[in-house]
């Protein structure tokens, strides 16, 4: 449980992150990548 509400938690502020900066699907790739 403690994984899914660590990987929710990365989801929520990586495509808060992206809504601010409106990234390119080649760079949320990348920042898939790092988790």
């Amino acid at each position: 449980m403690a994984v899914i509400t660590l990987v929710l938690a990365a989801g929520a502020i990586v495509i808060f992150n992206l809504q601010q900066a409106g990234h390119h699907p080649l760079k949320i790739r990348r920042e898939l990548r790092k988790f």
